[in-house]
């Protein structure tokens, strides 16, 4: 049975109450019946002016004007595309329809598995180079990260390993730990010469590569002293591709910050970080790649270039800001005065200071013509306007806004004293007619087919188990339950006069039979109260969110005094417990006839029966 997106959307809306899912990241108050109240977590403010509507189920902020349903708001905390967004809920609702299409032949399949073990294989050499770190034969990795002027806290936070001076320590720890050889040789971190294998990294300081969901995905090694190469990285893998991922973009996209900053090595990253400055990213190589380009656009914030002030970077930060700008950004770009690099700058004035000094961060086309009248300036202190005049006419040139173009013209006019407006303006018309601006224009078409061009299959999301914070169990209660224990504790004799209705349909909800059957021995004896009810969720594996929820519930004094109401509500909620196992039951036969490639269609077709005798006793309830 193949699936459609429009299915699993109507599926993931049908089935998450937008209140809860927000509840999760934002403090809610109740305002009315239907509407909640918090602080946006998209933008700054005091005063609160984010809302969700439980009976429309949408989220709109009156401060910044986000607003949509709940594939909308996890797109905009998480940082992710439409499409992912989708996912990310799915998995949630156990809708695993991405993994589905992922097994559909034996290629793909062999594909997912082997992207599973590099995963596993990646996390068990994160942690050993980070054990590595912490023992005594590293204490040279250590004093050089005192001298860095980086605590052990921050290389803890960060993950930072070492590689130490032997030939083949993670290899022996790989095979212990159950990886076989072409394991090994896939993941990059281990090599054969002489049908020996050795580890890529010796004596080096490692820095674990992750993925935007956090997951390790590759490392960067650095050597101590002027060595070279200063920096080697693990090559391509199944889990890993150059150019597609941001160094330290799992931490920058958790802070709500108006800009990101992006630097070229990772101890300008860590060297920030440990400073408390999260809003940074170091781009894995030299200029930003289009896919790059397309994480800092999910994160929508202010993007600021600070590269390297040398020739390959100031290189490497035209053609960053070209790509940025071709999708729609207007980055800035940060120059460090007094110092060498970011990592620099604030060991030598503070992180205060570098918090100003992002306030100086100038526009690109501020930035170009800057950059441009420094390369006029010559040896002795001259000027020599025309080589300036030259580099300006091609900046002009490549503006397309109407707008821009007459605020740059206006800037070099105020830079160049000979030649007046007109005079410039025909100029770059002629300029416009020649081979090099023609070339250019070729370059730029390039770069919007890459920039277009279809991304390769991702590696799959559904499937990379996300652990539950610690103490926090993950069981979660249907709120038609509540409903009824609350009006059982009000009146114990309900269960007396209901019981075979009660347990009929209490004891198909699987996520609640172990909590009934505790409850349901107090209601036999007739003691089933708030105190009692409290001191089962105490001992249970109830989420800590539902029992707060639980808790306040039960500590009000209202209480139902009509017994024809209590039996309506009762009815009522027991038909809303039919509905939701119902809802669970269709959704996991509907995900068994996506996944299951194996059985017969005899078996497919049981499956089908199912589907729709429940589908329509479904609706015959809800009507």
């Amino acid at each position: 049975m193949e699936y459609t997106k429009d299915d699993i959307y109507q599926q993931v809306k049908d089935q998450i109450d937008i209140v809860d899912l927000v509840s999760e990241y934002v403090s809610l108050q109740k305002k009315s019946s239907n509407n909640y109240f918090g602080i946006c977590p998209f933008h700054h403010e005091k005063t609160p002016s984010f809302s969700v509507s439980a009976t429309k189920q949408i989220y709109y902020c009156f401060g910044c004007h986000k607003g949509g349903d709940c594939v909308a708001f996890i797109r905009d905390i998480e940082h992710l595309e439409w499409k992912e967004a989708l996912e990310f809920l799915a998995k949630r609702l156990h809708i695993d329809w991405q993994a589905s299409s992922s097994r559909r032949n034996t290629k793909e399949q062999e594909h997912y598995q082997e992207q599973k073990r590099q995963f596993l294989l990646a996390n068990s050499a994160a942690k050993f180079y980070y054990a590595a770190l912490r023992s005594p034969a590293a204490a040279e990795m250590v004093n050089y990260l005192r001298t860095r002027e980086l605590s052990a806290t921050a290389c803890g936070n960060y993950g930072l390993g070492a590689a130490l001076d032997q030939r083949d320590l993670l290899v022996k720890y790989l095979q212990k730990s159950g990886f076989s050889e072409k394991e090994m040789l896939a993941s990059g971190l281990v090599r054969i010469k002489n049908n020996s294998l050795y580890d890529l990294f010796r004596r080096r300081l490692i820095f674990p590569i992750m993925d935007r969901y956090g997951r390790v995905i590759a490392f960067g090694g650095r050597v101590l002293d002027d060595s070279k190469p200063k920096y080697i990285n693990s090559p391509e893998t199944p889990i890993y591709t150059k150019g597609e991922h941001l160094y330290a973009y799992n931490f920058a996209k958790k802070f709500n910050a108006p800009e990101i900053l992006v630097v070229e090595g990772y101890m300008d990253a860590i060297s920030l970080l440990s400073r408390g400055y999260h809003n940074v990213v170091a781009c894995l190589g030299t200029a930003l790649t289009h896919k790059q380009v397309r994480l800092l656009k999910l994160l929508d914030r202010q993007v600021i270039m600070c590269l390297d002030s040398d020739a390959a970077g100031q290189k490497a930060t035209y053609l960053s800001l070209q790509r940025l700008e071709l999708q729609g950004l207007s980055p800035k770009v940060l120059k460090v005065k007094q110092a060498k690099d970011p990592d620099e700058f604030v060991k030598k004035f503070g992180i205060e200071a570098f918090n100003n000094l992002i306030l100086q961060a100038e526009p690109a086309l501020n930035w170009r013509l800057n950059t441009a009248f420094a390369q006029a300036e010559q040896a002795d202190g001259s000027f020599d306007e025309s080589v300036f005049f030259q580099a300006a006419i091609r900046i002009l040139a490549a503006i397309n806004s109407p707008l821009e173009y007459a605020r740059a013209l206006k800037e070099v006019c105020k830079l160049v004293a000979s030649y007046d407006e007109s005079t410039i303006a025909d100029e770059v018309k002629y300029y416009k007619n020649t081979q090099e601006f023609q070339q250019y224009q070729r370059s730029l078409r390039y770069e919007t087919r890459e920039m277009e061009r279809p991304e390769a299959a991702k590696v799959i999301l559904l499937e990379v188990k996300q652990q539950p914070p610690v103490n926090e169990p993950s069981m979660a209660i249907p709120p038609a339950f509540v409903n009824i224990l609350w009006l059982l504790c009000n009146d114990n004799s309900l269960y007396q006069n209901f019981a075979a209705a009660i347990d009929n349909c209490l004891q198909n909800v699987k996520e609640i039979q172990a909590l009934w059957l505790q409850c349901r021995q107090a209601l036999m004896k007739n003691t089933f109260d708030a105190p009692t009810l409290l001191n089962i969720l105490s001992n249970s594996a109830v989420s800590l969110k539902d029992k707060d929820q639980i808790t306040r519930l039960f500590l009000q004094e209202s209480s139902i005094k009509d017994s024809k109401l209590s039996q309506e509500s009762l009815s009522h909620n027991l038909s809303e417990l039919q509905r939701y196992e119902l809802k669970r039951r269709i959704n996991y036969i509907s995900w068994r006839l996506r996944n299951d490639d194996f059985s017969s269609e005899a078996e497919k077709d049981k499956l089908r029966q199912q589907y729709q005798s429940l589908s329509r006793k479904f609706w015959e309830l809800k009507r």
